[in-house]
């Protein structure tokens, strides 16, 4: 936050989920006056794991590999398990490839989207020994979606970024910090609410970010051109030809359940809850292309979206309530109480630097055309020749007004 504003200072943090429309929700926002720090991270995640099902088996936590982000979410959770960035891996990893960086990056990012163990560790295999010597240093459930149990469509901590931007446009990030935090409040109440109706206003069976996913299914579910089903089956089994090799023929089987994924390849076994691009073709020759939804995951559907937020309440404190917080926090920072006044630091060693005069530049640091001399103007008046000290319109100096005054006095 240095540099935003003249007022502004310290550090922001914020731990966010996301519903089922991929709309980001605060668990946590945090305020503060320090640099980013394992110990700060601390607090915030120390926060987060003390709300009720936060941290339990199944969470995965997306986290940056900088400021000792990871160690701490590794330390505070119990149960919820930490899974890094893709950029911030890459990132990190590169300077420790040498000669394996041209084809460890993408083996990495195979690796990364792979639909499968199988297949995940099919790519990590082909990788060097110092890419490899390096990934040894996590677990496969950190670095690879197929080992995680990640569940929506977005594996990256892009989305606490992208509510940092929000906060400049909301104006959290531009005031005194109480007045921030209580931005946060309004901000993220104003969210919550717009969220909420969004949500029970829908009539779509599925919410408009999962409508454009399955979109662009139905787009690569077009390019499939034979598409046929299997004899004997009464259509319940198909052969779908593959894009990739048209030597190879890919079985679906449809399923008998509602909201239940078409089997077939790798990529309709995932935990994405989406069917792969042949089942789509299948489901769009025999059901439409408007029936596709029939066949996503339940927590897809408008009525789970609807659910998170039917029975929950954003419920402000009373401004009184608020105020007495806020009188009490200034209290303690006034008296020293809740204040941590920095120690003096101890005079630099050497020769010492005060009153050394002005520098002289060596013949070899002018060059043939050197810069002019700099013209120093007085803190008082803003005119040239004179310093501050010396200034006439001094209070209680040695002026030249001071003096004509004192003559005329005499």
């Amino acid at each position: 936050m240095e540099g935003k504003s003249k007022t502004s200072y310290g550090t922001y943090f914020e731990v966010v989920v996301y519903d089922t429309n991929m709309h980001l929700n605060s668990v946590v926002s945090q305020h503060s006056v320090g640099n980013e720090s394992g110990e700060t991270w601390d607090g915030a995640f120390g926060a987060a794991a003390a709300v009720p099902g936060f941290d339990r088996q199944g969470r995965t936590i997306a986290v940056d590999m900088e400021k000792s982000i990871g160690n701490s979410a590794q330390k505070i959770f119990t149960w919820a398990r930490r899974f890094l960035d893709k950029r911030h891996a890459e990132k990190n990893m590169s300077p420790h490839l040498g000669a394996e960086r041209s084809t460890g990056l993408k083996l990495y990012v195979s690796a990364l989207y792979a639909p499968s163990r199988e297949m995940t560790s099919h790519f990590v295999a082909q990788m060097g020994p110092r890419q490899k010597a390096y990934l040894g240093n996590y677990e496969p459930h950190e670095l690879y979606r197929a080992f995680s149990s990640i569940e929506d469509p977005v594996i990256t901590s892009q989305g606490g970024e992208s509510s940092m931007n929000a906060g400049l446009k909301n104006n959290i990030r531009n005031v005194e910090p109480m007045d921030m935090l209580a931005n946060i409040v309004d901000s993220q109440f104003e969210k919550f609410q717009r969220s909420k109706t969004a949500a029970l206003a829908c009539v779509s069976p599925v919410p408009p970010r999962i409508e454009a996913i399955i979109g662009g299914l139905i787009s690569k579910g077009k390019l499939y051109e034979s598409v046929e089903p299997v004899p004997g089956t009464e259509q319940m089994q198909w052969h779908v030809r593959s894009l990739t090799n048209p030597e190879t023929r890919r079985r679906v089987v449809m399923p008998t359940t509602a909201q239940t994924v078409p089997s077939c390849c790798a990529y309709s076994s995932d935990n994405s809850g989406f069917p792969c691009h042949h089942g789509v073709a299948v489901i769009l020759l025999k059901h439409g292309a408007c029936n596709v939804h029939k066949f996503v995951a339940k927590r897809h559907l408008t009525t789970t979206w609807q659910s998170f937020y039917r029975n929950i309440e954003y419920n402000l404190p009373h401004q009184g309530d608020i105020d007495k917080v806020v009188r009490e926090a200034k209290e303690k920072v006034l008296s020293g109480a809740a204040l941590m006044i920095p120690k003096a630091l101890p005079p630099p060693r050497g020769r010492p630097v005060a009153n050394a005069g002005i520098r002289k530049a060596d013949w070899l640091e002018k060059g043939p055309a050197s810069g002019n001399k700099r013209a120093y103007s007085c803190a008082l008046c803003g005119n040239k020749g004179h310093t501050r000290a010396k200034c006439p319109s001094k209070q209680g100096g040695t002026g030249s007004s001071n003096a004509a005054a004192e003559a005329e006095d005499e």
